[in-house]
């Protein structure tokens, strides 16, 4: 029982202790942060503010992290809030395979399953049904 502890904190501290990176522990709460927290915390791991699109669909807030600092972005974070439906979501954008593969095993890990993708304004987009939940 003590491995696996240790393996969680391990992974926990791991995923962390790399400023840019997200979990999808941390992409959960963005999405249920307002506009001030999700803007302070991502500007605190290092990303700088992209652009805004507000339209009658939706409100999102786009920022990046120029690894190198010779503006080209390696990564992207936006947050939508869909404004007929009050829903909210998180995009994350890595160029790194290790780091999608991984929010993709944690999504399944928690009960998501693939069911198709669609391509909007030049990113892929995958269709995950909600989760079942069990009492």
């Amino acid at each position: 029982m003590s491995k696996i502890i240790l393996g969680i904190l391990i992974l926990t501290f791991s995923t962390t202790s790399f400023g840019q990176k997200f979990n999808l522990t941390e992409l959960i709460k963005l999405s249920n942060m307002d506009w001030d927290d999700f803007d302070t915390y991502v500007t605190s791991k290092g990303y700088e503010y992209y652009k805004t699109e507000d339209d009658d669909f939706a409100e999102t807030k786009a920022y990046s992290y120029d690894q190198a600092r010779n503006s080209k972005a390696v990564y992207f974070i936006a947050k939508s809030v869909y404004k007929k439906t009050f829903t909210k979501m998180v995009a994350f954008q890595t160029v790194k395979k290790t780091e999608y593969l991984a929010i993709k095993e944690q999504l399944k890990t928690v009960g998501f399953k693939y069911i198709s993708s669609e391509t909007s304004k030049g990113s892929q987009f995958f269709k995950l049904p909600k989760r079942r939940r069990y009492c």
